[in-house]
């Protein structure tokens, strides 16, 4: 059984802060490298603000597998997010039966998705499929309104293959050879 929490003991335990880094640090921009989804989550969007659409927002939680990079940031893993909207064809369960609509031109960050991380010959697919599958993505850095640091995203996934390919074949053009 586990142990109760003891708030008043926990907050009385004194920190050495006199080395703390308390600045943020972005990836640099236009990062790319091998990653792995870690995590998945889902919120269903406001109707009325996508024009009584269903929409839910697909939250990937990605690992970067960039050693140097790690070293470089100082920490012992690198997630990043990338974000996906999703139009359903109704609302979403328990309300509903809604499923993502995969017509020509619907969810297209979705199915770009689903080939990157090689998921797209399944006869089937539901979310979960995508835990723990490999892309090749390229981050980016963006303001966010009202805020002063700068948030690092994924905003392209490739095949893993083909991303790491391409990005060796621009680092030996920019290395001259």
């Amino acid at each position: 059984m586990p142990a109760v929490f003891d708030f008043d003991a926990f907050s009385q335990t004194a920190m050495d802060v006199s080395k703390v880094d308390y600045d943020w640090h972005s990836l640099p921009d236009k990062t790319e490298s091998l990653a792995q989804i870690v995590k998945l989550d889902a919120r269903v969007m406001d109707f009325e603000k996508f024009n009584n659409r269903h929409v839910v927002a697909l939250d990937v939680q990605w690992e970067l597998k960039d050693s140097d990079l790690c070293k470089e940031m100082n920490m012992d893993k690198l997630v990043v997010r990338q974000n996906v909207l999703i139009e359903l064809t109704g609302a979403p369960p328990p309300a509903g039966s809604g499923v993502p609509k995969f017509g020509t031109n619907e969810n297209q960050g979705l199915k770009d998705l689903i080939r990157a991380v090689g998921l797209a010959d399944a006869k089937k697919f539901n979310l979960p499929m995508l835990m723990h599958q490999m892309g090749w993505v390229i981050t980016r850095n963006k303001d966010v309104e009202g805020f002063e640091r700068k948030m690092t995203e994924v905003y392209v996934v490739k095949d893993a293959k083909a991303g790491r390919a391409s990005y060796e074949a621009k680092l030996s053009k920019a290395n001259g050879a």
